[in-house]
């Protein structure tokens, strides 16, 4: 999941400080979103990491659109539009 969904084989910088960054926040997200992951699952089956990853960022884009003062029904909107491009998940 790391790799496949969080772009952990992404990186292309040549230092090796870059690609301990990288790796880094990849990791950390992948246990923020497994911590998400086992919250929402702890009465039933967990849920796919890849749709756990998909409600954070959706999420995300939201409040920050929100923070522009932007009412929350276009920002469900626009965050939708974002999402759009990942339809690999």
């Amino acid at each position: 999941d790391a790799k496949q969904v969080l772009g952990m084989d992404q990186f292309e910088g040549r230092t090796w400080t870059g690609w301990n960054h990288h790796v880094s926040v990849v990791l950390m997200t992948y246990s923020f979103l497994m911590t998400e992951r086992a919250a929402q699952g702890a009465a039933a089956r967990l849920p796919p990491f890849s749709q756990v990853a998909r409600i954070a960022i959706h999420e995300m884009a939201v409040r920050t659109v929100e923070e522009q003062g932007v009412d929350r029904q276009t920002a469900e909107r626009v965050a939708e539009a974002m999402l759009r491009g990942f339809t690999d998940w």
